[in-house]
């Protein structure tokens, strides 16, 4: 009786053993399978990171292109602007001498004299 107590108790160590052994395989093999998983989408990952990191260097070259063609824009702009502002001047002086001048009699003769040096005077600026 004794001997079959130990037997019976052999044979739940060694069933439990097989148990517990088949258990620890099954969860091995799922955490391989786990394992496997994560790695996979970890390379997913980092590839996806490396084009983000492409498209970030493409952006940054883009902005910079950006930045310089409207910095020359804005140099553009101010040396128009002086120019334009002598041009300004320059009317100005034009119109404030054209104010002064005394009036043209009447007669048609001294009318036509006026413009005829007028127009001289408007030729000889236009070729300086």
């Amino acid at each position: 009786m004794f001997a079959g107590a130990v037997l019976q108790a052999v044979i739940a160590a060694i069933i439990f053993v097989v148990g517990a052994g088949s258990g620890w395989a099954v969860k091995d093999w799922k955490d391989g399978a786990e394992i496997a998983r994560l790695e996979s989408s970890n390379e997913a990952m980092k590839s996806a990171n490396d084009r983000c990191a492409t498209d970030i260097e493409g952006v940054k070259s883009a902005v910079g292109v950006i930045t310089q063609g409207v910095e020359e824009r804005e140099k553009a702009a101010s040396a128009a602007m002086r120019d334009a502002e002598t041009l300004v001047a320059k009317h100005k002086a034009a119109v404030a001498a054209i104010k002064v001048l005394p009036p043209v009699p009447a007669e048609p003769e001294a009318q036509c004299k006026a413009i005829i040096e007028e127009q001289k005077e408007y030729v000889a600026q236009r070729h300086q």
